[in-house]
C-alpha cells in the first residue's frame, strides 16, 4: 500500500496526463487473483520472480530489442 495516495489514483493521473499517458504501467499487487486494471500493460501478483519482472520492464523499455 502506498502511504499517501492510492495506486488507482496514480494510474489514473498518469493515463490522463498527455505527458505521461504513453508510459507503460506495470502493476505488482498483493491482491489475488490480480484484478483487471485499466491502463496497465501487465498485472503481476506478489510474490513475483524478480528476473521475470526485470524482463517485462526491459521488454517495455526496449521493445525492438531482440532476445
Amino acid at each position: 500500500m502506498l502511504p499517501t495516495v492510492s495506486g488507482w489514483t496514480i494510474i489514473r493521473e498518469l493515463a490522463e496526463n498527455p505527458l505521461t499517458s504513453d508510459i507503460p504501467i506495470i502493476v505488482v499487487t498483493g491482491v489475488e487473483p490480480a484484478p483487471a486494471i485499466p491502463h496497465a500493460v501487465i498485472v503481476l501478483c506478489k510474490p513475483c520472480d524478480p528476473e521475470h519482472l526485470a524482463r517485462i520492464v526491459d521488454d517495455h523499455l526496449y521493445p525492438t530489442k531482440r532476445r
